[in-house]
């Protein structure tokens, strides 16, 4: 993990606020080893699930940004002024420069199309840029773009989006038929 720039997580969240380092990403749980041999073999049980307790045992990160695309991942427990004890502190601590997470539920559609225009600015690919944004610039401008986007302008690029036809904010591809 040490060799990337940014690193983006996609997926289901837990956030365990009494006890903070369990609180977890859900990851693919099939094609997992047997749960009994590992323990056996005096393993490590892989359940799919990504613990912040994890996260700061076993990981090390050197990279400008990650990204949880998650329900909830920036809550925590406070620290008494620390601070929230979660994903935030344990990214930040193991080598991230800057996290991006979300303090509530998400709806899965319009998370994706905030992702796409989030990095469109970022990167600077999106059609009218000249050039790449700051990271703070890109997560607002994506907000707002996606607060202004008429319903069936999102409705349209969903349907772009759940087609895997969709390579930018814009969608200029047509929709599957």
């Amino acid at each position: 993990l040490k060799t990337f720039r940014i690193l983006h997580i996609a997926t289901h969240g837990e956030t365990d606020e009494r006890s903070p380092g369990r609180s977890a990403l859900i990851l693919a749980q099939n094609d997992l080893p047997d749960a009994l041999e590992q323990a056996r073999q005096g393993r490590h049980v892989y359940d799919g699930r990504l613990t912040v307790s994890r996260i700061r045992e076993r990981w090390e990160l050197d990279c400008d940004l990650v990204v949880l695309s998650a329900c909830e991942t920036g809550l925590g427990k406070d620290a008494q002024g620390d601070g929230l004890l979660g994903f935030t502190q344990a990214f930040l601590s193991k080598g991230a420069r800057s996290v991006v997470l979300s303090r509530w539920k998400v709806d899965d559609t319009a998370t994706s199309l905030l992702m796409v225009r989030f990095y469109e600015n970022l990167l600077g690919k999106r059609k009218d840029l000249k050039k790449p944004m700051g990271r703070a610039v890109s997560l607002d401008e994506a907000k707002k773009w996606l607060r202004n986007l008429p319903r069936k302008e999102a409705e349209r690029l969903a349907t772009l989006h759940s087609g895997g036809v969709l390579r930018g904010s814009e969608g200029d591809q047509k929709a599957p038929e």
